[in-house]
Parts: C-alpha cells; sequence; structure tokens
C-alpha cells in the first residue's frame, strides 16, 4: 500500500484487506498453477529431439536462462492475480507490453527493462529526501545514463497505467472478476469504494512491482541454493514424492514461516524503537541473517542475527 497519512493507511487497509485474506490467496492457487503449467510447456519446447548416435547437442541447446523465465512467469501470475489479464509472456518467450502515455499514444516496451530502470534511477538518489525531486531534475540534465533510465522510469509508468486502464474498461463493462481490482473497486456486498483514479494507478504500481520482482528473485535464489545444496533437493524431492498423487496438480504441503529469500536480510531499527522480533537491540542498529553460502533454512525461524554498526 502506499498511503500518505495515517488515516489513508487505515482507510486503504480497510479496502484491501479481504483482497489479501489467505482464504482468497488459497482460492487463486488455480492461477498460479496454471502458470507453471505454462512454463514447464515452455521447458519441455526446448529440449532437444532424440539425437542420432554419435551426434552432439547444439550448445545453444544445452543452456536455459532461468532468471529470464522466472520474471515471465512472475509477471504474468501477478497480473492474472491481480487484474485478470493474461498477458501470455510464457507462450511469447519475451517481456514485451503495452505502455500508454497520457494521451493515448501505446508504444511495446520491456517490462523487465523498465521496471529495473525505474527502481534503479529511483533509490540511488532518494534517499535524500527532501532534496530528491531537485537531484531528479538535474540527473536528467548532466548525465546520459540518468536521462535514459527516467525516460524508461516514464515508460514504466505507462505500463502501469495501461494496465489499470485496461482492468477498468472491462470493470465498467460490467464483468464480474474475482481479483485484487475488484476489491479495490468494491466491498464485498458490491458498494463502491470511490477510490480515485491516481489512487487505482498507484496501488496497481505496488502490485505489478512488488508481486513479480521479488517472487522472481526468490525462485531463482531457491533455485540455486538447491543446486549448490544436493541434500537439500534429495530432501524437497521425498518430501514432494510422499503427498504427491499422480494426477495432483497442488502439493498440499504446510506453509511453513520461514523466509523464502536465502540470502543475507538487511534490516534496521527505527530509531523510536528499541527491540526486535529477532532480539534486542539498539535503536537505529543495523542487523542482518548471516549465512552466506549455504542453504539453511531454520535459520530464519530462529534468532540466528548478527548486530552490527550500533549507533
Amino acid at each position: 500500500m502506499k498511503p500518505t497519512k495515517d488515516s489513508d493507511l487505515a482507510r486503504k487497509r480497510k479496502v484491501l484487506s479481504s483482497a489479501y485474506a489467505i482464504k482468497n490467496l488459497e482460492g487463486w492457487e488455480y492461477k498460479v498453477a496454471d502458470m507453471t503449467r505454462r512454463m514447464i510447456e515452455a521447458f519441455d519446447a526446448k529440449c532437444t529431439v532424440p539425437l542420432p548416435d554419435a551426434q552432439l547437442p547444439d550448445k545453444a541447446d544445452l543452456t536455459v536462462d532461468y532468471r529470464h523465465w522466472t520474471n515471465l512467469f512472475t509477471v504474468a501470475a501477478i497480473a492474472n492475480i491481480g487484474l485478470s489479464e493474461d498477458l501470455r509472456f510464457l507462450e511469447q518467450g519475451t517481456d514485451q507490453v503495452d505502455s500508454e502515455l497520457m494521451d493515448g499514444t501505446i508504444k511495446k516496451v520491456s517490462f523487465r527493462e523498465c521496471r529495473e530502470a525505474s527502481a534503479k534511477a529511483t533509490y540511488t538518489l532518494v534517499w535524500a529526501y527532501d532534496w530528491f525531486p531537485t537531484l531528479r531534475s538535474v540527473s536528467k540534465i548532466v548525465s546520459s545514463r540518468y536521462r535514459r533510465l527516467w525516460n524508461l522510469d516514464r515508460d514504466w509508468n505507462g505500463i502501469v497505467y495501461n494496465r489499470a486502464t485496461t482492468r477498468l474498461k472491462r470493470y465498467l463493462a460490467g464483468e464480474k472478476l474475482d481479483d485484487f481490482f475488484s476489491a479495490m473497486m468494491e466491498d464485498k456486498k458490491g458498494n463502491p469504494n470511490n477510490l480515485e483514479m491516481g489512487e487505482l494507478v498507484a496501488e496497481t504500481s505496488i502490485m505489478m512491482n512488488a508481486g513479480s520482482d521479488t517472487t522472481a528473485i526468490a525462485l531463482r535464489n531457491v533455485m540455486f541454493f538447491l543446486l549448490k545444496n544436493p541434500p537439500c533437493m534429495k530432501k524437497l524431492r521425498d518430501e514432494l514424492d510422499g503427498v504427491l498423487d499422480k494426477d495432483d496438480v497442488i502439493a498440499p504441503l504446510r506453509k511453513d514461516q520461514a523466509s523464502p529469500v536465502p540470502s543475507r536480510l538487511p534490516r534496521r531499527e527505527p530509531a523510536d524503537v528499541a527491540s526486535s522480533h529477532f532480539r534486542t537491540a539498539p535503536s537505529d542498529t543495523r542487523g542482518r541473517c548471516d549465512h552466506p553460502g549455504r542453504l539453511y533454512p531454520r535459520a530464519y525461524l530462529r534468532a540466528h542475527v548478527r548486530v552490527c554498526g550500533a549507533s
């Protein structure tokens, strides 16, 4: 959510709480299962046909860009879950998507390139909060690199705007769809929430960004550490084999409360808070979960944190 004050936060929590309820997320598992099926089919299509004896496969056929495909998977999945839109990224094998200017002009752009450029341009300057508008304007003048990033940032805003307007047209046409957008438009009884267009676009941006990038990173991290740790891979396979029947699509596994990101997790204590859910720490302390180079999921269920940089 993107609140500007406490009243906004309370209002948006009320509007979106039902959409983010566990029962709804479980009801949308079929959408994730469908996207998983599509990705597997895309991988299957890249398999070579049986080779004649003594013939070596082409080197290009031996590599799959898993990072690329996880991005296609997560963006397509969140667009389906949040907006009931089928981007068909997995069928196309690319992330080309419509970006729309306020005057209605539409062009094709790369979703991932625009999303990452928007983040890079922002997070390198935003830490000087009061100076950010000035730094943004100056960076466009003095740096060709930042000019390119801000142009792509404009295209990113166009992607979000097109997603929001496309879904809004379907809503106004009377389509009844079960997704996050519907929860923003009206409550369970059908009463309108009367959100402004700017709010709809802002929430769509947050959903498309946070709902795709972090998930793709988690999938890549999990695959990397499983491949680096064969015993963990075997344990996972054994667990899946133990609960999956031949015709199962979704595994009935327990939902552990571990972090999905097996890397160093940064944390900074607020200046007015003197304790952490990890451990007691001085205010304004920087900490991290420090288990580099090995997969150790249980660490995130305990207080395995190294406190450093206390001020």
